[in-house]
């Protein structure tokens, strides 16, 4: 919003050139945008689409997505983020309903590592109690996704991954009406329907869209349906002011195939162990922005949002070789354990952006204040039926084992200044302090002789300095900053009688520490690289041990130790040939990370192990993917090559697999993705997408709670083949 009158106002201020506005056309320049073929990466962007955050000099990655041959009717995110180097994608779910990624040695469950946004809005299902990201637009809607890393989070605050915002398209201004229609067909009888309209009548516009999908799923009984919807109108009434209002919902069912042992995936990777386990959110995220501008050196924005609705799961617990069968004393299966989560979550962020100078040096100075209450309802453990369709009543007479609330309130301050000091140097210093509570009122029927932790508090000091500086064809950014994972629901609800919650739990703390240079080589600059290392350590990581409770060993969940995580990421793009009719391009984005616990005790089955020196669990050291883009008049072909580590999968780096297929060694893989485009003409465009050519079988992670521990197998070979229609 105003980027050029806003730029033309910097430059003619005090009839002197605007060094900073000169950094950030020079770093246009200095490389390709990620995703869009002969010009892929940049290496700045704002995620509010506002110039309300200072990025120049932060690691930030975006991805244009609809230029990555992706199958478009699935959210397939180890084709959507192949440019982004270590990018961890968790693959088990093939019903294109879920993103689950991470980076730097973090737990890609859900995303719930990242601060999460749609449109600057925030998404997280509750920032505090549950940070997950039930609620995911489809594929089809997302114009560009976008990608902080942690040393930014000053400005945004927890999680340590940093901050994923996904851009949504928007209509043909030029027009009153205009639309889109993507119809997508595959294998495993996969069908995925997309409609979008929008447009602009004077100082009205408007976009919505919505899309239905369902798939019988790879394994077996895994069958899911989703529905999503957005509408947002905007109203600007002068050049200095925008009001907007939208609302999202995203709702789908899955039929969840259970877990397999070592030995079931051996023999049929696509077998079901559950054919009665149900998983079905239902999430709203309603905001008001308002944007204003009042001169050609202050800008505002107010965005009020929430996240509302329901997580609803229904199951028969155990791992893989606990079978789900009828009795043959009460000819009926076992009675199911019913979960539901109810989210309300209202967010008030107020943000400021004030240009100007000191001792003739130039500062944006950047300040936010950030509000939020938050209710999660929590009621689990609710006998359910001993039915097979995805039924969440549960037995009104017994209730729920766990009925509790999750109740949180927070006010952050932050502050972030950026000083240009010559043509060639930025720097950047930030505060922020969040300041909060959270109350556990509720019930819990197996656990009333020791109270669970009533109340927590959170007071978070946070701190960090970045900076830039231009060579002559590249750009050094680097950067340290504090970052912080609050106390969340799973930390502070024991799981049986058997254990403990230990009194005075503080919350994840450390630091991401970062310093990377981009650039392009070669007299066309037909090449782009960027290289950058990393550091990140987490202290007090929660977990579980055993200690003496009033006598009496049990485990305890607290504190129990510290990580670090470092390494490298490395992108290299090659242009072979570029020219009106025809291009060749060739890329390849390389992650390495060492993770391991510098202080850890882990309680395991009635013992302590002294987990020091081990490596992070579910952390490949490698991650690589290359790819082969060709475009040769209307048509475009690209070959993906993933090639990832292996990986431990519990603290203890147990190596052996267990029986039950709970822990062990997560192997490697190696898989081929490619994609093929026509494009009729500017209206009509058809493409092609096989993934997992080879059908290699595989996993990539051992889960250790929800859906069940085992082993999930990750999809096998399919076919998807998409019609996509202007209007």
């Amino acid at each position: 919003m105003f980027p050029n009158s806003y730029l033309k106002a910097q430059n003619n201020s005090n009839n002197q050139p605007h060094r900073i506005d000169t950094l950030h056309i020079w770093s246009k320049k200095l490389g390709l945008e990620l995703g869009q073929f002969s010009d892929p990466f940049s290496v700045k962007f704002d995620p509010n689409g506002t110039g309300m955050l200072i990025n120049s000099v932060h690691g930030n990655e975006i991805v244009k997505l609809p230029k990555q041959l992706a199958p478009i009717g699935d959210k397939n995110a180890r084709q959507m983020l192949a440019r982004i180097p270590g990018v961890m994608v968790y693959d088990m779910d093939g019903t294109g309903n879920q993103v689950n990624v991470s980076v730097r040695g973090l737990d890609p469950h859900r995303s719930w590592e990242f601060n999460i946004r749609q449109n600057g809005v925030l998404i997280n299902s509750d920032l505090y109690g549950y940070p997950a990201s039930h609620y995911n637009p489809p594929m089809e809607a997302i114009s560009e996704l976008q990608l902080i890393h942690g040393t930014s989070a000053l400005q945004y605050g927890a999680e340590f991954g940093g901050l994923i915002n996904y851009v949504l398209k928007q209509g043909d201004t030029s027009k009153a009406f205009s639309g889109e229609f993507i119809q997508s067909v595959g294998t495993w009888n996969t069908l995925s329907s997309f409609l979008s309209m929008g447009g602009k009548k004077g100082k009205w516009q408007y976009f919505g869209y919505g899309q239905f999908r369902k798939s019988d799923g790879y394994r077996d009984t895994a069958v899911g349906k989703t529905h999503a919807a957005h509408l947002e109108v905007k109203f600007q009434p002068n050049q200095n002011l925008q009001v907007k209002a939208e609302i999202s919902n995203s709702e789908y069912a899955f039929r969840l195939p259970g877990p397999l042992t070592e030995l079931q995936f051996t023999e049929n990777p696509r077998q079901a162990t559950r054919s009665r386990n149900y998983f079905s959110p239902d999430i709203w995220v309603p905001a008001i922005s308002v944007f204003h501008q009042p001169n050609a050196n202050t800008k505002y924005s107010l965005v009020l949002s929430g996240v509302y609705g329901t997580r609803k799961s229904v199951q028969f617990e155990g791992t893989a070789d606990k079978f789900d069968t009828i009795s043959s004393v009460t000819g009926l299966f076992a009675r199911r354990m019913v979960d539901i989560d109810q989210f309300h979550s209202k967010t008030a962020e107020f943000r400021a952006l004030k240009r100007f100078r000191v001792y003739g040096y130039r500062n944006d100075l950047s300040l936010g204040v950030r509000g939020f209450s938050n209710r999660l309802h929590r009621q689990q453990q609710g006998v359910g039926s001993a039915g097979s369709d995805m039924d969440f009543g549960i037995n009104d007479s017994l209730g729920f084992g766990r009925d509790l609330w999750y109740l949180s309130n927070s006010i952050a301050l932050s502050a972030e200044n950026l000083v240009q000091l010559n043509s060639r140097m930025q720097v950047s210093l930030g505060l922020r302090y969040e300041l909060g509570s959270t109350k556990i009122p509720g019930t819990l029927k197996y656990y009333d002789s020791v109270p669970i932790p009533d109340k927590i508090n959170h007071k978070v000091p946070m701190v960090g300095i970045n900076g830039a500086y231009l060579l002559r064809r590249a750009k050094i950014h680097g950067g340290i900053s504090s970052a912080y994972r609050p106390v969340v629901f799973k930390d502070v609800i024991p799981n049986s009688t058997l254990e403990v919650v230990a009194t005075g739990l503080k919350d994840v703390k450390g630091y991401n520490a970062e310093i990377g240079i981009t650039g392009d080589i070669g007299q066309r600059k037909a090449g782009v690289y960027r290289f950058t290392v990393y550091r990140m350590r987490t202290l007090n990581r929660l977990g579980s041990m055993m200690d003496s409770v009033n006598g009496k060993y049990m485990i305890v969940k607290k504190n129990f130790g510290d990580a670090t995580a470092h390494g490298a990421e490395i992108y290299l793009q090659w242009d072979l040939i570029q020219n009106q009719n025809f291009g060749m391009q060739l890329f390849s984005s390389t992650g390495l990370q060492f993770a391991q616990y510098t202080r850890g005790i882990v309680g395991v089955s009635g013992k302590n192990f002294d987990v020091t020196g081990n490596r992070l669990e579910g952390i490949p050291r490698y991650i690589q993917r290359f790819g082969w883009v060709n475009r040769c008049g209307k048509w475009q072909l690209q070959a993906l090559f993933h090639v990832v580590g292996w990986q431990y999968s519990d603290p203890l780096n147990t190596v052996v697999a267990a029986a039950n297929g709970s822990k062990g060694k997560v192997p490697g893989y190696k898989l081929l993705d490619a994609g093929l485009s026509w494009k009729y003409n500017e209206k009509l465009t058809f493409q092609l997408n096989a993934s997992n050519i080879f059908n290699v079988s595989y996993y990539s992670k051992r889960p250790t709670m929800y859906p069940g521990p085992g082993i999930w197998p990750s999809d096998g070979r399919s076919f998807q083949l998409s019609l996509l229609a202007k209007f």
